[in-house]
């Protein structure tokens, strides 16, 4: 409710008394990781655009996602102080490979906010990397596999094992692997 009003006063200003200046900001990308917690922030725009703004007063600035999407629901903003914060988990294999919603070679998502204040207004655009953890376990195709090992096979005989599939990316994939005997009454299992 509050974005679609800001979204009418921007564009009452902005179009019909063409009174507000517009600039259009690409702001440089954040990284955020996979497993930042709920209420976590991510970047604070009222400290940015005090730093870029270069009139001698400090405006009152209004921010709102320029559009209600699928990236947006991940992310909230303060509509007075423009802290954007972690809404939902985010799951980088998620977000690639299920949900298609970023660049998947480095999972990049982008916002497009809406900053306005009496005099002026900009349009930024965010790109939010996700950074990938060590959040997923490997896992084999199937539950058990059978070798049939000859009692002539020396001792030292590497096996070939079959490869284990893992979501997260390189290098926090796979990274070392091996099998463990049960012994129980004299058989390994």
């Amino acid at each position: 409710m509050f974005s679609e009003l800001l979204l009418f006063i921007y564009y009452y200003y902005s179009i019909q008394l063409n009174f507000i200046d517009t600039r259009y900001i690409r702001l440089p990308s954040v990284n955020c990781s996979e497993i930042s917690p709920i209420g976590f922030p991510i970047i604070h725009l009222l400290n940015i655009l005090s730093q870029t703004d270069f009139s001698s007063s400090s405006p009152t600035w209004l921010f709102s996602f320029s559009s209600n999407n699928s990236v947006t629901s991940y992310f909230l903003i303060d509509d007075l102080k423009g802290t954007i914060t972690v809404k939902h988990r985010l799951d980088r294999e998620y977000l690639c490979s299920v949900a298609r919603l970023c660049s998947c070679l480095n999972c990049t998502l982008k916002l497009e906010i809406i900053a306005i204040s009496d005099t002026i207004s900009h349009i930024l655009l965010l790109p939010i990397t996700i950074l990938d953890e060590n959040n997923n376990l490997p896992y084999f195709i199937r539950n058990n596999y059978q070798f049939n090992v000859s009692e002539a096979t020396r001792i030292g005989t590497r096996l070939q094992l079959p490869q284990a599939q893992d979501q997260d990316q390189p290098p926090n994939n796979i990274q070392l692997y091996s099998l463990t005997p049960i012994m129980t009454n004299e058989t390994v299992h």
